[in-house]
């Protein structure tokens, strides 16, 4: 059964904002799309990671923060991508993506509005 992946307002918004200033970002995200959509928590059926995904502290375990290579980036620096796993439904949602340049965490007040909406 296939995941199906969902973005949230504030996600494109931003996202169409960062694809602007670096280009190469939607083909970046769309390989990093294809890893969590067959490993939405990084790890195999085995437990063996395949992609550093965390979850984000705080939060419920189905919150995850994963860096995105960047290839328009010069630095080691990477772009945040914070998606929502709902396992029941078998579906993921873009909650948030930022430069971790310009911005050091995650918007948690937009975490918890997203869960508020979904888990009411």
């Amino acid at each position: 059964m296939n995941i199906r992946i969902e973005e949230t307002k504030e996600f494109s918004k931003d996202f169409e904002k960062l694809k602007k200033k670096y280009i190469s970002l939607e083909e970046d995200l769309a390989i990093v799309e294809k890893i969590i959509s067959k490993f939405p928590t990084g790890k195999n059926k085995e437990g063996t990671r395949i992609i550093r995904i965390d979850p984000i502290m705080g939060f419920s375990e189905q919150v995850f923060k994963v860096r995105v290579r960047c290839r328009s980036l010069k630095s080691s620096d990477r772009i945040r991508l914070i998606y929502f796993y709902n396992i029941e439904k078998n579906e993921i949602f873009f909650i948030d993506i930022y430069f971790k340049g310009n911005k050091a965490i995650e918007d948690k007040k937009r975490i918890k509005n997203f869960l508020k909406f979904e888990i009411d």
